[in-house]
């Protein structure tokens, strides 16, 4: 998941099925696929911290609803987590805030996230040497 080097994702509010703001899904999406587009820009890696928590604040705010963005949400946190990858606010305390919130999103969405739980483990195998601290959001 974490091997390529650019993550595309298409458009969240092209997928909706009538793409005008009076679908319930308009807003959400339209906001995610801008905090996407910083998170995929490495010259604005000074916003990525920003853009990360109001991910995770859209995810709080559907609650259970968040359940369509999963497919959207959770393989660019991973993304942002790769192993290897040390660009400008990508460091420890960067990667540590990631996990942070990997974790939220993954107490919000509970048994949805179930297709993901490999990919998670192979990140958290990753990082196991790393020390419990940065590890612990998600465990």
């Amino acid at each position: 998941l974490w091997e390529t080097e650019d993550l595309r994702t298409p458009s969240l509010v092209s997928q909706l099925s009538h793409p005008f703001t009076a679908h319930s899904e308009y807003f959400p999406s339209a906001a995610l696929d801008a905090l996407h587009r910083i998170l995929a820009d490495r010259r604005l890696a000074h916003y990525h911290r920003e853009a990360v928590g109001a991910v995770v604040s859209i995810v709080h705010a559907l609650g259970t609803k968040c359940v369509g963005f999963l497919g959207a949400i959770l393989p660019r946190l991973m993304w942002l987590l790769r192993p290897g990858e040390d660009h400008g606010s990508r460091d420890a305390d960067f990667k540590e805030y990631v996990f942070k919130r990997l974790g939220e999103v993954v107490s919000v969405a509970r048994q949805h996230t179930r297709v993901y739980v490999s990919d998670i483990l192979l990140l958290i195998r990753e990082y196991w040497e790393c020390g419990p601290q940065l590890l612990r959001p998600v465990l």
